[in-house]
């Protein structure tokens, strides 16, 4: 029999604190599994050059990152923090009111998530194209 060392006790002890505290909230903590982005369903699903051409479009992705997603987000001094995952996808101001520079028919999924100007309240989308 293996004997647990003095920092897995306490992780453990302290893993359980937690989710005593979660579970009167209906939650729990857990390991996260290895494919936390689900890449086989991408892969059952979809088609090896809409992965390929990242076809999964995030409209004010931020800090968002998937392997198989393109950000679509405005990259300035402001969201500086946000540039590595910014700047590998499309650079597009939603301001400007332009259409997204995409080809008609080429996406498979759009999300976009919006904040009012209240900050009240939330819009959140996704769309199949």
């Amino acid at each position: 029999i293996k004997k647990m060392s003095s920092n897995t006790k306490r992780v453990n002890m302290i893993k359980n604190v937690i989710n005593k505290t979660l579970r009167k909230f209906g939650l729990e903590l857990r390991k996260a599994e290895k494919d936390i982005f689900n890449l086989e369903l991408y892969e059952k699903y979809y088609s090896k050059e809409s992965i390929d051409y990242k076809r999964f479009y995030n409209v004010g992705a931020g800090n968002f990152y998937h392997p198989y997603w393109t950000n679509v987000d405005f990259y300035s001094d402001w969201y500086k923090s946000n540039d590595k995952f910014t700047a590998k996808g499309i650079h597009h101001d939603l301001f400007s009111l332009t259409p997204i520079p995409l080809d008609d028919g080429i996406a498979e999924t759009v999300d976009w998530f919006a904040v009012k100007e209240n900050r009240i309240g939330y819009k959140h989308g996704i769309y199949n194209v």
